[in-house]
């Protein structure tokens, strides 16, 4: 699928005000999907302690928000699926 010219503005943008770990935290979500915490940790080898802190950030700066709970299979807990917001939301 053909990415908006806009879109392709608007993560250029996000890129040049994030540390070089929220980017890639940031660029896992965008580049993979909606994903929990625990997938972006699996994608990107790190412990899940380093990825939830850069999400949390990148969640302030709402570059990323929360689009469901996924349960998973091992724990049978709740997970939040996170998806990365490259357009302003309008409430």
């Amino acid at each position: 699928m053909p990415v908006h010219p806009m879109s392709l503005f608007a993560w250029k943008e996000i890129q040049e005000t994030l540390s070089p770990k929220r980017q890639k935290v940031f660029n896992c979500i965008i580049e993979h999907g909606p994903m929990t915490d625990v997938q972006i940790a699996d994608r990107l080898n790190w412990p899940i302690n380093q990825v939830t802190g850069r999400r949390g950030e990148l969640v302030n700066f709402g570059h990323v928000q929360s689009s469901g709970i996924f349960i998973n299979k091992d724990t049978r807990k709740p997970n939040t699926i996170w998806r990365g917001m490259l357009w302003p939301t309008v409430e």
